[in-house]
Order: C-alpha cells, then sequence, then structure tokens
C-alpha cells in the first residue's frame, strides 16, 4: 500500500509536521511526499505582501512541477498552515483539482494559536472530500510528546489499525 503526503510550508512548521508524519506512516506503507512549492512567498517581506494578496483573492495558482499522481495511492495526507482561519492558496488550488476522487484522506493543519478545524472544514468543502481524520497543530507544540502521539493516532486512524500511545 501506498500513501502520499502533499504540503505546502511557508516557514516550515507544516514542512516539519509532514516530515514526522511522514515518518510514522513509513512504519506500515511507502510513503512518497511532495511539497507544493510557491517561489513568490518568498522569505522576505515582498514574499509575505504576495501571501497576504493571495488570501483575499479567488484565483485558483498553476500547479507546476508536480510529481506524484494522487490516483496511484490508497491514502493521501494533506498538510497546510492556516492563514486567517484557511488553507492556503496553493493547497486550495491542489485540493480544487481533486475532486470526485475516492481514496483514504487525511488533513492537517498547523497553526499559531489555539488549534481549530475551520481551515479543515474549508479543505473539505474545495476538495468535495470529507476527511477521514484530521489533526490541527498548534506550532508551539511541535516536538513536543503529545504532538508525537497525536501523529500516532491520526496515522493509525487514517490505516484503521490499532494504536498504543507511549
Amino acid at each position: 500500500m501506498r500513501a502520499l503526503v502533499v504540503y505546502h510550508s511557508k516557514s516550515g512548521n507544516t514542512k516539519k509536521a509532514a516530515e514526522d508524519i511522514s515518518e510514522e506512516l513509513e512504519r506500515f506503507v511507502h510513503v512518497d511526499m511532495e511539497a507544493i512549492v510557491v517561489n513568490r512567498y518568498n522569505p522576505f517581506l515582498l514574499g509575505t505582501l504576495r501571501a497576504f494578496k493571495d488570501m483575499f483573492s479567488d484565483e485558483r495558482f498553476p500547479l507546476v512541477g508536480l510529481t506524484y499522481d494522487p490516483l496511484k495511492y490508497e491514502f493521501i495526507i494533506i498538510g497546510t498552515p492556516v492563514w486567517g482561519n484557511s488553507c492556503t492558496p496553493p493547497i486550495d488550488s491542489y485540493l480544487s483539482e481533486l475532486q470526485d476522487f475516492s481514496y483514504r484522506v487525511g488533513f492537517f493543519t498547523t497553526q499559531s494559536g489555539q488549534p481549530t478545524f475551520d481551515a479543515v472544514k474549508e479543505m473539505e468543502k474545495t476538495s468535495g472530500m470529507e476527511a477521514d481524520v484530521k489533526l490541527a497543530i498548534r506550532k508551539g507544540d511541535i516536538g513536543n510528546a503529545e504532538y508525537f502521539n497525536d501523529i500516532k493516532i491520526f496515522v493509525s486512524d487514517l490505516l484503521g489499525i490499532d494504536h498504543h500511545i507511549d
């Protein structure tokens, strides 16, 4: 069985979570990772301003350079930072192209404040798919014991296996 982990990360938090989820998944299935890279969101002021502008635009991003076909996987996990209670525009574009596909799907978000599932609800609406599993991660929790236990539960629930919390 195979899983695809797709993510967009500007600051590195979502990338770290995607890597940790992938590592846990690799204990059970083959995993490929796909980073959606948006060069216009460089770490400087102009990149931040572009990201802010794009949050309020209805335009879809042309996604180029993607390597993996999600139809070749039994599981797909999609992660995004939360920008203004929403997923990022690149993830929104990716999700809009996934409509009407059926496989087990997990959505995860990373955010500065108290974790909520507002962005996940938007991801479900955009993709037309209800997530089989959901995980909202507060960036301050990345790397702590509870975070790793949450990832184990997320992966176990996605794969439909029993999980044991350390």
